[in-house]
């Protein structure tokens, strides 16, 4: 039986998990869906027993400070109550209403939709006791971004504050995720347990001041608590309540322990009687949702914190047998010794591939690893002429999300082939030990990032999950090309995958677009370094400029290294029935084939070679303002970029930079392309994001170098070294099988202050530069102004091209909204007596750093913060450990 989805008011959520392919199934008609998405079932197919995980919250879901908090403000409370029963009604009854219908998960935007079931529902009872007049319930919980270098998810209680505990309190909680949410089919079809069934939590840093906590399963029309109980870390406990670190993971299979029924009511009735409660094993035929309790039954006068990381459900759900849940496939069936195979209708289009990649390397995980790959892709020829337009005067044209992905290695797709199989619930086909018993998750090494990495592959032939075809399996399939995207239509890009006609088969874009990775012929493993020359990997298929030779052709004007990923060359993928042998077949002479060789570059465009890529500065006269602590600050003149940093101004230096030895962490994304992937395309004309904080300070400095001019960044405390080498980080991961090592989390980069080159604004800097003389709350005046900046309201949810609203008295666009700024300071107390050309600290490290501005997703009518951070003189933080699709930059010199 298939079940419908509820309906929500927030719209906005249910378009993102359609766009991204979550919503599927029989709830979306064929005809409306894109190429890439995978078909509904026939409505007479028989249903199958699929064990999958259907609850898989751990997602890095909150971009950025400051919106850490979600929950401020939401508490109910009700006074002049007796609830300690000792005749004075001196106590306090605090709750966020229990309630199936509104999330309970933090507000879009502030909170990211598209990651898998990130949308939770719940509520939470407090009783304050004792003359408890102004409590803290939950008004500092929230989400916290790469918190001691991981996300998690605070649920606070302060009962007097984190040093003094004064007042008794009992607290509850209750947590549920429920069916309109669940996936790999579980949306839409029937979901039981069985032997295999299990579901975990995992938490960290804090679980204090609690006494125990419980699973809760919907089954049918009624909910259940599990008798199994889980209190306090392995080691005993945290040593105090606003310290302590640790990491735990509860694990139950519902077979294993027995159930007793419970009844949580609105607005606040949700404690769970453990004392009257009847436990006895149960049967769940028909889950329709699941989640965890806690209970702080002692009154005793402590605060109550958790931290929840990842919370995850194995069930089997009952739907129609299809070859994916996310992507279309055509069924081949074979011939010259290769079996029967699905493959890919489409190229892996850049929203599916975001999908899996930002579920994949999350660091939150109850029962497997995550995975680190080396590069996050980009929507299809991004980094192809991609100031061209600008160059010219014009407006660059923008790139779909529906685009192939490309410029990701070989061995990031064979990750990713992975992980969509662990995400579907699929055996995956790639491992790193010729047992095939340690699945391949690893593309580079967190723990050594500046040692060569060359990890070897195994294929377990036999899985039923996702892979490369092989060049038989590929060739077979592709048969009879059509007309593709090629030279002679393609416009010199790529366009969205599946809108020119398909082959026999139903493939798309065999000849053209793209060319695609596939797996060696015949081998079942892969070894970079063996002695019969395997440095080599293969694509078919050809691209947008075929029948040109690949290698003629380069993104960069000092030649690229397609090896390691390029701008014309993507994937698709292929599954098999479990349980059959290695395909035969070998290499076809009769499809473009490109064998792409470790360490040879493509041919430079020696046209542009010679570009020295200027920003347009703005002088800003000395002079002075008012700080937010009543200081009058003095600024010496200096040079403002008129723009936030784009993207095509980004790869320009980045490219000389990186055919000079520079290397850096990310390389970039056209502004908001990873926030709410599926709904928009973007323009290279858009602030650059998604780079870390050292890539924009070795940024500046091969800007400074590439001018001529003294860089101001360096590795050494004796400005001896030039900084050139970004830190190269990835996210340490928790998990019971990683282990644990130290990892190189942040680079010490020191100021040379008097150095003529380009660098970040001081906080100073940009709020003088930013206030432009005028004393008012925002640079354009008390008021808020729509044309002055992009906002939630008038953005559409995106970014936007730089200098598009009306700039500031100065000249400059966008101090407020498109993107959040970084600036050198850490957000630290000013320094009373530093009032002339306050710099802050001279060294960076590992912290919160400052930004400046506020961004996209920030506006006036309470669906987000609201104007604050677009104030000239507020002050915000980000991480230096994150690297966000609202955060971006720009330069000054003096």
């Amino acid at each position: 039986m298939a079940f419908r989805a509820k309906s929500r008011t927030a719209a906005l959520v249910v378009l993102g998990l359609v766009t991204c392919g979550l919503v599927g199934g029989a709830g979306v008609a064929d005809a409306q869906r894109k190429p890439w998405k995978a078909g509904s079932a026939p409505a007479d197919a028989p249903l199958v027993a699929h064990h999958v995980r259907v609850v898989d919250y751990g997602d890095d879901y909150a971009w950025m400070y400051p919106d850490q908090y979600g929950w401020g403000g939401k508490s109910v409370r009700a006074g002049d109550l007796d609830v300690d029963g000792d005749g004075e009604k001196d106590d306090a009854m605090h709750y966020i209403q229990f309630n199936l219908s509104q999330p309970m998960s933090p507000s879009f935007p502030r909170w990211d939709t598209e990651g898998t079931n990130a949308v939770f529902y719940g509520g939470l009872t407090g009783f304050f006791m004792d003359d408890c007049k102004q409590p803290y319930f939950m008004e500092y919980g929230g989400p916290n971004i790469d918190h001691a270098s991981r996300d998690d998810l605070n649920f606070m209680v302060f009962s007097g504050g984190c040093e003094v505990e004064v007042w008794p309190t009992r607290v509850y909680g209750v947590w549920l995720w429920q069916k309109e949410d669940f996936v790999n089919g579980g949306d839409a079809y029937r979901v039981s347990f069985d032997a295999a069934s299990m579901i975990s939590f995992h938490y960290q840093r804090y679980w204090h001041g609690v006494d125990e906590g419980r699973f809760v399963v919907q089954d049918g029309d009624r909910f259940y608590v599990s008798e199994y109980t889980y209190a306090g870390w392995p080691d005993g406990g945290v040593s105090r309540p606003c310290g302590g670190y640790g990491a735990a993971t509860r694990i139950v299979r519902p077979v294993d322990t027995r159930w007793a029924a419970y009844d949580p009511k609105p607005p606040h009735d949700i404690i769970f009687d453990k004392e009257a409660a009847r436990f006895e094993p149960h049967d769940f035929t028909d889950v329709r949702a699941a989640g965890y309790y806690f209970a702080k039954d002692d009154p005793k006068p402590n605060s109550t914190w958790v931290k929840m990381g990842g919370f995850e459900v194995e069930a089997t759900v009952h739907r129609p047998e299809r070859p994916s849940e996310m992507l279309a496939m055509a069924r081949v069936e074979g011939g010259d010794g290769v079996p029967a195979f699905h493959i890919g209708r489409t190229e892996v289009p850049y929203v599916v591939w975001q999908q899996v990649y930002r579920w994949a390397v999350s660091n939150m995980y109850c029962s497997v690893p995550g995975y680190i790959m080396d590069r996050d892709g980009d929507m299809g020829s991004m980094d192809f002429l991609p100031s061209e337009a600008s160059a010219k005067g014009g407006v660059a044209r923008e790139h779909d999300p529906d685009e192939p992905v490309t410029d990701v290695c070989w061995l990031d797709a064979v990750a990713w082939c992975n992980a969509l199989s662990e995400k579907e619930g699929r055996e995956p086909c790639y491992y790193a030990d010729p047992e095939c018993r340690r699945v391949f998750r690893k593309v580079r090494e967190r723990y050594l990032p500046d040692r060569p990495y060359f990890p070897k592959v195994y294929v377990k032939w036999e899985a039923d999950g996702y892979r490369l075809p092989t060049p038989a399996e590929w060739t077979l399939a592709a048969g009879e090309a059509k007309p593709g995207w090629v030279a002679e239509n393609s416009g010199g890009r790529t366009h969205p995958v599946g809108a020119l006609e398909p082959n026999g088969y139903g493939l798309y874009d065999t000849l053209g677009n793209v060319w695609e990775w596939v797996w060696p012929a015949a081998r079942d493993a892969w070894d970079a370094e063996a002695p019969d020359g395997e440095a080599v990997h293969l694509a078919l298929g050809d691209g947008f400029s075929h029948p040109d030779d690949p290698m003629a052709h380069s993104a960069s004007p000092y030649g690229d290294e397609p090896y390691g990923g390029s701008f014309n060359i993507g994937l698709r993928v292929v599954r098999r029935e479990a349980g059959l042998a290695r395909p035969g077949g070998a290499e076809a002479p009769d499809v473009p084939t490109w064998r792409v060789v470790r360490g040879v570059k493509s041919a430079p465009r020696p046209a542009a070679g010679a570009a020295k890529p200027v920003p347009d500065l703005v002088p800003v006269p000395a002079g002075s303002f008012r700080r937010s602590d009543g200081k009058t600050v003095g600024v010496s003149a200096l040079h403002v970029s008129k723009c936030e940093t784009t993207y095509a101004q980004w790869k320009a230096v980045r490219d000389w930079a990186v055919s000079r030895g520079y290397s850096f962490n990310g390389d970039g994304d056209m502004g908001s392309m990873d926030f709410q992937t599926g709904l928009h395309a973007h323009s290279p004309d858009e602030p650059v994001t998604g780079i870390w904080f050292w890539d924009m300070l070795a940024w500046c400095n091969a800007l400074s170098e590439m001018q001529g001019l003294t860089p101001c960044y360096y590795a050494t405390e004796e400005m001896t070294e030039v900084y050139r080498a970004a830190c190269p980080f990835r996210l340490p991961m928790w998990h019971k099988d990683e282990e644990s090592r130290e990892a190189r989390t942040v680079d010490h980069v020191y100021v040379r202050w008097e150095a003529d080159g380009y660098r970040l604004p001081t906080e100073a800097e940009w709020e003088y530069a930013c206030r432009a003389g005028k004393g008012t709350r925002f640079y354009w005046g008390n008021d808020p102004d729509g044309d002055c900046c992009w906002h939630w309201e008038n953005s559409g949810g995106r970014t936007h091209p730089v200098g598009t609203r009306k700039p500031n008295a100065s000249g400059l666009f966008d101090m407020a909204g498109n993107v959040t700024e970084r600036v050198w300071g850490t957000r630290g107390a000013y320094d009373p007596e530093d009032l002339q050309d306050p710099k802050g600290p001279q060294r960076s490290g590992e912290g919160r750093w400052s930004v400046r501005g506020g961004s996209f997703k920030y506006g006036v009518k309470g669906v987000s913060p609201g104007w604050g951070v677009f104030a000239s003189g507020d002050r915000c933080a980000a991480t230096t450990l994150g690297a966000y699709p609202e955060l971006g930059f720009r330069v000054v010199r003096r």
